[in-house]
């Protein structure tokens, strides 16, 4: 008897290390949204306590299905919530492929089992988006006289309204372009201390890097120190500091 008792406590023990933390998925704009199989919409993974993911591992998401009901058309690089440091967030677009049938559920991720929540979605079949549809039976003469009298002026006219329609849009788009604010980026280098620092650094590099000299690859070593480091849930003390020396060439390089 006591030895039974052992091996369902080692086996409960080994289930519980296979969960790693707990995931919500719910829409980007945080209200309920009603969906209809097929209809594409903006949400958000929310991945709390979960250690020893990467951002390939998210990334191979794209083009999959998610959760057995959701397509993944496009996700963004993973980041910390400002409210929670705990937290990491992955915004996406997806499709809704089949109805819910039940709002938590198992997600496998690099050999991880993974609970996810489903949060703010009403979720229905196709028969319900054909409900709306009706069809009305009768017998048309498209030679008719008096019907092309009336549809050509009609086709015409809505033509010309899109035409100008597209021609305004694209002038307010050319004359309403907004100037892209200069960030000093001297002065955020030299200010660099914590992880929200390198993190802001990091997930801006597209706009900094581009002022150094390409040959050089002044910022190589620190892009990839600062990805294997700054996606970790702790950032020991010596790696924050091996990162402020990493930055000192690409400073003296701003300057």
């Amino acid at each position: 008897m006591k030895r039974t008792y052992v091996l369902i406590f080692i086996s409960l023990v080994m289930a519980f290390d296979l969960i790693a933390g707990e995931a919500f998925f719910r829409p980007l704009s945080r209200q309920k949204v009603e969906l209809v199989e097929g209809d594409s919409f903006k949400g958000v993974i929310e991945l709390w306590n979960i250690k020893n993911i990467s951002p390939r591992m998210i990334n191979d998401l794209v083009g999959d299905s998610f959760l057995d009901s959701f397509y993944v058309i496009s996700l963004s690089k993973p980041r910390w919530a400002e409210s929670n440091p705990e937290v990491v967030l992955v915004e996406g677009l997806f499709v809704l492929q089949k109805k819910i049938d039940k709002n938590i559920k198992t997600w496998k991720l690099g050999g991880l089992d993974i609970q996810v929540t489903i949060k703010e979605f009403e979720t229905n079949s196709f028969s319900k988006r054909q409900k709306g549809f009706v069809i009305m039976e009768g017998d048309y003469n498209l030679d008719d006289s008096s019907l092309v009298k009336y549809l050509v002026p009609l086709v015409f006219v809505l033509l010309l309204v899109i035409l100008v329609v597209v021609l305004r849009s694209k002038k307010k788009i050319v004359t309403t372009k907004p100037l892209e604010k200069e960030t000093n980026w001297q002065e955020v280098f030299n200010s660099a201390r914590t992880k929200e620092d390198f993190s802001f650094i990091y997930s801006n590099k597209e706009l900094w890097n581009k002022k150094l000299n390409d040959e050089q690859n002044t910022s190589l070593e620190f892009l990839e120190s600062a990805k294997e480091y700054l996606f970790k849930k702790d950032v020991e003390d010596f790696e924050i500091e091996e990162l402020k020396v990493l930055i000192e060439p690409i400073k003296k390089e701003l300057r």
